[in-house]
């Protein structure tokens, strides 16, 4: 995709700061040696920011007012949409990341946009002028090297209307993971895997857990939220966002959290693939200290059973079930 606009701004750090001065920016020519190494960067963007992400929102929607300014963006580049957002830049950045140099990089295929976001740090030099037979030199604070690898980079591509999905990808070249101020305050974006992913390691998480609780309380903690998740197909929502919806105790939630790679997946959203979902947690089973098993697709088991509390301290509880008869078998023991 062919760049049409780049902005630049010399963003300092302004957390914490009540009134932030007003920002210096100009827009880059499409052409010379700064472009060429933008464009670079530009056309790579998609396979060097290594790390997915989406925009955050409670209702798993994206619309948050960092998307906000980055549609105003998109829909008309000019200095008037791109300030505000170094702007906002600004006022997430501490002390310890002192000045930067933003730019803001934003081609156009149709209605399709794609916009990156890159931050190089301004370090310190000298400037050696030549002047006639004298040689000035000068201490100069704010140098932009064009050859430095450390920088911070994001790219987005989507269409600029609000209810469209954005696809996200971030990379930090100055440290190990991502700075926080830069995806999720500056960007307001989470991590994001994809959504048959997401849903794989929400099942494989569920079952596991599953089997090594033994509290019969848990156990049901975690068959009553399987039962539940095909009423979240299509909705883009984290596996702690889960567990906090469903009102799943602490107990609880800390297993199926270690039952995870990493307890940071917790925290990566995804769109719940209900397919996926169907293949990977297709049966819900109880067994009954009476010998009885009980088993349905997840889908319909509470719709094929319902469920009654007998006696609450003691745990008893009555299943009754109604249908025609449309086969018998005689099976292994488990």
């Amino acid at each position: 995709m062919d760049i049409d606009h780049i902005f630049s701004y010399l963003v300092p750090p302004g957390k914490g700061e009540k009134d932030l001065e007003p920002l210096r920016g100009t827009e880059i020519p499409l052409s010379g040696q700064l472009f060429e190494m933008l464009k670079d960067i530009y056309d790579k963007a998609e396979h060097d920011c290594n790390i997915s992400i989406m925009f955050k929102s409670e209702d798993g929607t994206q619309s948050n007012e960092a998307r906000g300014l980055i549609l105003d963006f998109v829909s008309s580049p000019s200095g008037l949409t791109s300030e505000p957002i170094a702007r906002r830049l600004c006022s997430y950045t501490t002390g310890r990341s002192k000045l930067g140099l933003l730019f803001l990089v934003h081609g156009c295929d149709g209605e399709k946009h794609k916009v990156m976001f890159s931050r190089f740090p301004a370090d310190q030099g000298v400037l050696a002028d030549i002047d006639q037979d004298s040689l000035s030199v000068q201490f100069v604070e704010r140098v932009f090297m064009k050859n430095s690898k450390h920088y911070k980079s994001a790219v987005y591509q989507g269409l600029a209307i609000l209810g469209s999905f954005w696809t996200g990808k971030a990379q930090d070249r100055q440290q190990s993971g991502i700075a926080d101020y830069w995806s999720q305050e500056f960007l307001s974006s989470v991590r994001q895997t994809t959504s048959v992913d997401g849903t794989i390691i929400l099942t494989d998480a569920l079952r596991e857990a599953t089997a090594l609780a033994k509290d019969p309380d848990i156990q049901d903690q975690l068959v009553s939220m399987a039962l539940l998740l095909p009423s979240l197909k299509g909705k883009t929502i984290s596996i702690r966002g889960v567990l906090e919806q469903y009102g799943i105790e602490e107990e609880t939630s800390d297993l199926v959290i270690s039952c995870l790679e990493s307890s940071d997946i917790a925290d990566e959203y995804f769109e719940v693939d209900e397919e996926t979902l169907e293949k990977y947690l297709p049966y819900v089973r109880v067994i009954l200290d009476n010998g009885a098993y009980l088993s349905a697709t997840s889908q319909d088991f509470n719709e094929a059973f319902k469920k009654e509390i007998v006696n609450l301290q003691e745990g008893l509880v009555q299943y009754t079930t109604t249908g025609h008869i449309v086969r018998q078998r005689l099976v292994k023991r488990l």
